[in-house]
C-alpha cells in the first residue's frame, strides 16, 4: 500500500511541476511585459561546446515610444525554429524599463522561471512514480500468486 502511496504522490507532483508551475510563476516578461508586433530578421544555429546546436531568432520591435529594438534570443523548441520565417510576424513582449529584455512565445525569457529545470524535475517524478507503481503491482501480483494453491493440486476427488 505504500508503495502505491508514494507512486501516487510522485505522479501527482510531476503533474504539478509540469503544467501548474508554469501558469503560477511566469518569467517576468510574460508578467509585466508590455506586447508588440515583431519582426524575425535572422535565424542561426550555433554549435555548442556538447555538438548540439543552438538555435536562436533575431527580431526587431518598437517599443511605446517608436524606437526600434533588435534582440536575439535561443529557442528550445525546433520545430518552432523551423517555422519561424525570416520577415515573420512575432508578437513581441518587453521590459518597458529595459526593452532589450524582449522575447516571444517557445523563445527563452518567456517560459517560468527556473522553467527547465521544474520540467526535469517533473518528467523524472513523472518516472520515478511510474516506476514505483510498476513495482507495486508487481509485488501485489506476486503475492496473489504466492496465496493461490498450485495450478492442478486442488482437493482430492474419487470418481467411480
Amino acid at each position: 500500500m505504500a508503495r502505491w502511496l508514494v507512486g501516487a504522490a510522485l505522479i501527482a507532483l510531476g503533474v504539478a511541476l509540469l503544467w501548474v508551475l508554469p501558469v503560477l510563476a511566469p518569467s517576468e516578461i510574460r508578467a509585466r511585459g508590455v506586447e508588440s508586433r515583431g519582426q524575425v530578421q535572422m535565424k542561426d544555429s550555433v554549435p555548442g561546446a556538447g555538438g548540439d546546436l543552438t538555435y536562436t531568432v533575431t527580431f526587431i520591435f518598437p517599443d511605446t515610444m517608436g524606437r526600434n529594438h533588435m534582440v536575439t534570443r535561443p529557442v528550445y523548441d525546433v520545430g518552432l525554429w523551423e517555422r519561424l520565417e525570416v520577415g515573420s510576424e512575432v508578437k513581441v513582449r518587453y521590459l518597458p524599463e529595459d526593452p532589450e529584455a524582449a522575447s516571444f512565445q517557445g523563445a527563452e525569457g518567456m517560459g517560468p522561471r527556473r522553467g527547465r529545470a521544474a520540467s526535469f524535475a517533473g518528467w523524472s517524478a513523472l518516472i520515478a512514480g511510474a516506476a514505483v507503481c510498476w513495482l507495486a503491482f508487481r509485488a501485489a501480483e506476486a503475492k496473489a500468486r504466492a496465496k493461490a494453491p498450485p495450478p492442478g493440486r486442488g482437493p482430492i476427488v474419487s470418481r467411480r
